[in-house]
């Protein structure tokens, strides 16, 4: 059974995923190849000083895609022996879950904005430094519909499914936090506003999946922000 009931503090649902219990062994390994990989790379971007605008290619786009279903296909097939499935991620998907993620969206941004506005009171003289980091590049739109499609269920399955599940055994708290820096650590490359970005979203979306178990309207959320971003970019190439 994948799940039960339980009520915590702020963070209060009406209903509690149980994951299959997990060795830590086998947590890490999936969390060091799933994160370390795209980790160890966007370090290696910073540190080669690989052009910004360069970083939305179709080619640095697919490879990235298909990372992630080699992935996939090596630890999905060791999860479900260990009794994962889709019920212990998240509750069962209802159309309702369209407009859902298009709300996850809107707060999210939102959360990004304040979050923004709040550092450039510290720092105003960022906006300067930023421009000569924006990420571009010029994505084709069959590769935008793919990225869009595929990689928030890659990357919201890992960090919520998989890892926030998991550690909030330790804490809901701690379960948010723990999915936030996973996030953070493979958006590094973006610099500081995908940094600020990352957070942002990465607060509202698990907080949205610890109150509702709900993982289907973050997958939305997380689609139409890749497609409004690579969108932008095909569009300006064109």
């Amino acid at each position: 059974m994948c799940a039960g009931r339980a009520r915590y503090g702020i963070l209060t649902r009406v209903r509690a995923l149980d994951p299959p219990r997990t060795s830590r062994r086998l947590f890490w390994a999936i969390v060091g190849t799933c994160i370390g990989l795209f980790a160890v790379g966007a370090m290696f971007s910073l540190i080669l000083r690989l052009p910004a605008q360069a970083m939305m290619t179709d080619a640095r786009l697919v490879r990235m895609l298909m990372l992630e279903a080699l992935l996939a296909a090596a630890w999905i097939p060791v999860l479900r022996r260990r009794g994962w499935s889709l019920g212990c991620i998240s509750v069962a998907p209802e159309v309702l879950d369209l407009a859902r993620g298009v709300g996850v969206l809107v707060v999210s941004y939102l959360a990004y904005w304040f979050a923004f506005t709040l550092v450039l009171l510290v720092f105003p003289t960022l906006p300067d430094f930023l421009r000569s980091l924006q990420v571009g590049g010029a994505p084709s739109w069959w590769v935008v519909a793919m990225v869009s499609l595929l990689n928030p269920v890659a990357e919201e399955f890992l960090y919520l499914g998989f890892i926030t599940n998991l550690v909030r055994s330790d804490g809901l708290q701690v379960a948010l936090l723990a999915g936030i820096l996973a996030r953070t650590a493979v958006h590094v490359y973006q610099g500081p506003v995908g940094l600020v970005s990352a957070i942002a979203m990465g607060l509202v979306f698990g907080i949205y999946y610890l109150r509702s178990d709900r993982i289907w309207p973050v997958v939305v959320a997380h689609s139409l922000s890749d497609f409004i971003a690579l969108g932008r970019l095909a569009g300006s190439a064109a």
